[in-house]
């Protein structure tokens, strides 16, 4: 199950960079009904969301990032901050702390690299 898991949040991840986002979304929903807490494919299917103009599932999407993030302390949760840091996002905080969904949005929206 993780390998299948993994492929489909790998695969929507070459979506994202092709430009395919509805398909970049469908492999992150797929990749979440096996593992409903991944913080990867929950952070790409915001930005997939975010960019298809579904701003309340991004939002959605993205306060589960915060929750589950907080409590594995994942690498994608670092990457995100750092992610906000290249850009000179003002509200992020560092990695230590909470990240909101707001924060993440705005990561989303302003970082195409992730």
């Amino acid at each position: 199950m993780g390998l299948k898991m993994a492929s489909f949040s790998n695969l929507a991840m070459c979506h994202l960079r092709l430009g395919n986002t509805e398909r970049a979304r469908d492999c992150c929903t797929k990749a979440l009904n096996i593992d409903p807490t991944n913080v990867k494919a929950l952070f790409r299917r915001g930005k997939c969301h975010s960019q298809l103009g579904g701003l309340d599932e991004a939002k959605a999407d993205l306060e589960r990032v915060s929750i589950h993030a907080v409590k594995t302390r994942s690498r994608c949760f670092e990457r995100i901050s750092r992610s906000a840091a290249s850009v000179n996002v003002p509200a992020f905080v560092p990695v230590s702390h909470t990240l909101t969904a707001e924060h993440m949005f705005l990561c989303c929206v302003l970082c195409s690299r992730f």
